[in-house]
C-alpha cells in the first residue's frame, strides 16, 4: 500500500509521544513492505521539499509559524498548519491508498478526503487536556479561540473519518462522549514500544526518571512536592521541556531541592533509554493521561513505574505487579511510593521483569503495526463497496490500491 502519514513535527525536532509514534509505526510498516510518506511542517519561507528517511518519503510543507505570535500562538499554529496541509492533501491525497492523520494534524482535511480512505488517531482531546492543566481556570482569550478551533476540527474528524484509532479505552469513552455514533468505526490500537536487549546496570541506583512535557498536567509540582518528603538519597532526573519549565525551575529552587533534581531539557531517544536502564524507577504524576507511553517504555526497559491511578494508566500499569499507583496530586502517597521502591530494590526488580514480560505481549511494535495493518486492508474494502453503492464508474475516481496482492489477502 502507499501510505501517507500527517503529522506537524517528527524527531528529532519535536520527541514527544505523538511524534514517536509516528515515526515508529511508520518505520514498521516500511519494514512490513510498505510504501510511506510522512506530511509534515517545513520552513514557511522554504517551499515543498521532499527528503527520504530510512525507506519513508518526509514532504515538508511551509505554514507560517504561528507560535511566534503573542497572545494567539496556540491558536495560529494549529490553524496555520491545518490550512497548509489542507491545501496539500486536496492536490495529491488521490496519490495515496490510505491517509492517516495523528494528533490534529490534518484534521481539517477530514470531509473532504472524496474517495481516499481517511484513518484519524485520536490521543486526547484538547479541552479535557485544558481542563486538567488547569488552563480553563484562567483562559486568555488565545487558548479559549485555541480550544474552539481544536474542539471543532476534532469533532469533524470524529464524525468524517473512514475510520477512527482510540489509543485506550478511555480515549473510546471519551470520543463515544462526544460522538455517540463512533464507536462502529473505532478500533483500539495502543501505542507500541520497542523492546530491546538490556543493558546490565549494577543494582543500588538512586536515580528515580521523569520523561515527559513540562506542564502542570503532567503533575511536575506535586512530582517536587513529593521529592521534598522522600528519602533524602534519591536524586530525580527529569527530562523533557515544556511551557512550565520556569516556573517549575522557580518551585524547585524554593522548596531548596536544586541539588537533587536535576533539569536535563530534550534527550533523544537513545538517550531517554539510557537514562531508564539507569534509574531504579520511573515516576509519571499526571493528572490526564490516555495511555502513556513512557510507562511502557520504562517496562520494556526492565524497570517499575510509579503513575497515577487515572484511567487511561490503569490500562498500561498493573498496580503491585509492574509498578505502584498512587492518587493524582497526592505529594504524600507518591513519596511514600518512591521511598517503597528506592528502599525495596529486589521488590523494584520484580516488577521491572514482570513489566517487560507485559509490554512484550501485549504493546510491541510488530503486534502494532500488524493490528494497523489488517486496520487498513478492512478500511480499502470498505470503501470499494460504499463506491460501488455510489455507482462510481470512472477509473479515476476509485481508490488506487497499489498492493493488489496485500488487498486481495485481506480481501
Amino acid at each position: 500500500m502507499k501510505i501517507l502519514f500527517v503529522c506537524k513535527s517528527l524527531p528529532p525536532k519535536v520527541t514527544g509521544g505523538i511524534q514517536t509514534h509516528t515515526l515508529k509505526l511508520s518505520e514498521w510498516l516500511v519494514r512490513m513492505g510498505h510504501e510511506v510518506s510522512m506530511l509534515t511542517a517545513g520552513n514557511w519561507r522554504g517551499g515543498i521539499r521532499q527528503k527520504q528517511l530510512e525507506g519513508r518519503t518526509i514532504i515538508e510543507i511551509p505554514y507560517f509559524p504561528g507560535r511566534k505570535l503573542p497572545f494567539c500562538s496556540l491558536l495560529a499554529e494549529e490553524w496555520s498548519f491545518n490550512h497548509a496541509a489542507l491545501r496539500w492533501l486536496r492536490s495529491n491525497h488521490k496519490n495515496y491508498d490510505i491517509v492517516h492523520i495523528q494528533g490534529r494534524s490534518g484534521f481539517g482535511f477530514a470531509g473532504k478526503q472524496g474517495t481516499t480512505p481517511l484513518v484519524a488517531t485520536f490521543h486526547g482531546f484538547i479541552s479535557i487536556e485544558n481542563e486538567c492543566s488547569g488552563r480553563h481556570l484562567n483562559p486568555g482569550i488565545g487558548t479559549m479561540l485555541h480550544e474552539k478551533l481544536g474542539s471543532f476540527l476534532e469533532k469533524s474528524t470524529l464524525q468524517q473519518a473512514d475510520a477512527c484509532i482510540a489509543v485506550s479505552r478511555e480515549m473510546l469513552h471519551q470520543m463515544d462522549a462526544l460522538c455517540p455514533d463512533v464507536s462502529a468505526r473505532t478500533t483500539i490500537l495502543p501505542n507500541g514500544v520497542d523492546v530491546p536487549a538490556l543493558t546490565p546496570h549494577p543494582n543500588g541506583s538512586a536515580t528515580l526518571l521523569f520523561v515527559g512535557r513540562l506542564d502542570r498536567i503532567k503533575g511536575i509540582f506535586p512530582l517536587v512536592d513529593a521529592m521534598h518528603l522522600a528519602h533524602p538519597g534519591v536524586h530525580l532526573i527529569m527530562v523533557g521541556d515544556g511551557p512550565s519549565r520556569r516556573e517549575l525551575e522557580r518551585h524547585i529552587a524554593a522548596t531548596g531541592l536544586t541539588e537533587r533534581i536535576t533539569l536535563t531539557g530534550a534527550l533523544s531517544t537513545a538517550q531517554v533509554f539510557d537514562q531508564i536502564q539507569a534509574a531504579f524507577a520511573l515516576v509519571l504524576p499526571s493528572f490526564y493521561e490516555t495511555q502513556g507511553i513512557v510507562l511502557l517504555e520504562a517496562n520494556a526497559g526492565g524497570k517499575p513505574v510509579i503513575a497515577s491511578d487515572i484511567a487511561g494508566i490503569r490500562e498500561v500499569v498493573k498496580h503491585g505487579e509492574t509498578g505502584w499507583l498512587t492518587p493524582a496530586g497526592d505529594a504524600n502517597s507518591l513519596a511514600a511510593s518512591i521511598n517503597y521502591l528506592f528502599e525495596n530494590p529486589d521488590e523494584a526488580a520484580r516488577l521491572g521483569r514482570n513489566g517487560r514480560i507485559h509490554v512484550a505481549e501485549k504493546f510491541a511494535w510488530e503486534k502494532i503495526a500488524l493490528d494497523t495493518e489488517r486496520l487498513y486492508g478492512q478500511v480499502l474494502v470498505q470503501k470499494i463497496r460504499d463506491n460501488q453503492a455510489k455507482k462510481i464508474k470512472s477509473p479515476e475516481e476509485l481508490p488506487r490500491f497499489t498492493h493488489t496482492r496485500f488487498f486481495s489477502k485481506i480481501a
